[in-house]
């Protein structure tokens, strides 16, 4: 795959880090994750809240390198990651 698009997903998952991995392994080399999710005002309880810092944490860690950051939506965050 060249391009994964996840929107309001990814709090929702109780092992992202496997879930990133997987995610790792079907994108082509180059290839991009696209999170869009919910930011301000918060919509859900705390603990299914995910903010795009906690992302930029643990997506490189999985192996993804921060591209950029789109403010196009006023109440999502949207984040691109590369392979």
């Amino acid at each position: 795959m060249d391009t994964v698009i996840v929107v309001d997903v990814l709090r929702q998952l109780s092992q992202r880090p496997l879930f990133y991995i997987g995610l790792l392994a079907g994108l082509k080399a180059g290839g991009r994750l696209v999170v869009i999710d919910r930011k301000l005002p918060p919509v859900f309880p705390s603990s299914e809240q995910l903010t795009d810092s906690d992302l930029e944490n643990e997506l490189p860690a999985a192996g993804f390198a921060f591209q950029q950051q789109l403010t196009v939506l006023p109440y999502q965050y949207f984040l691109v990651f590369k392979r």
